[in-house]
């Protein structure tokens, strides 16, 4: 086998994903072909997720939360538009309650967020807002995961009913049926 084989040998790739690994340059080590295998199913699967394939069996459901960033890359276009359309209304609701064109029952302006979600749905953005820190613009965050009551009281507890009435309450559920 040439060089230019043996590098096109060592290739793995997942063609809509636009990720190839070249395993060219590692050692041989016992069990990298195995290694080498895995990763290629890995991103066989990573695909067929993409391309709409259902993986959440005991719902009988896609999971494509991933479309949400890209919605380019969901599987139909009536999914896409829906996508799109669904993102561009969140945007707009969001911009409603930064400029106060929509405020609370009591009047004022919201000044925080509620996040309340289970596990994941909770977790994932609290991660996010603590990496990234709190910016100055828009409305504080406070995070509620029903799998943690403590925290949940411990943050209810901490507000007055004044802030309690200028919180905005999100609930996230990724599955859209919790």
């Amino acid at each position: 086998m040439t060089s230019f084989q043996e590098y096109v040998a060592s290739l793995v790739s997942c063609g809509t994903l636009d990720v190839t690994i070249d395993f060219s340059r590692v050692p041989a080590v016992t069990g990298d072909l195995e290694r080498e295998a895995r990763a290629s199913r890995a991103l066989q699967a990573m695909e067929e997720l993409e391309n709409g394939a259902v993986a959440n069996g005991d719902e009988n459901r896609q999971v494509g939360h991933y479309w949400l960033r890209d919605p380019a890359r969901a599987p139909a276009a009536e999914l896409r538009s829906k996508l799109v359309e669904t993102q561009e209304r969140v945007k707009e609701f969001a911009r409603k309650i930064i400029t106060g064109a929509i405020v609370p029952p009591e009047g004022g302006n919201f000044r925080r967020a509620l996040i309340c979600g289970i596990g994941g749905s909770a977790l994932g953005p609290m991660l996010t807002y603590d990496a990234l820190g709190r910016s100055n613009e828009g409305l504080e965050l406070v995070f509620l995961d029903n799998t943690d009551p403590v925290g949940y009281s411990r943050a209810l507890d901490a507000m007055s009913k004044t802030e309690l009435a200028e919180s905005l309450v999100i609930v996230i559920s990724k599955s859209g049926g919790t």
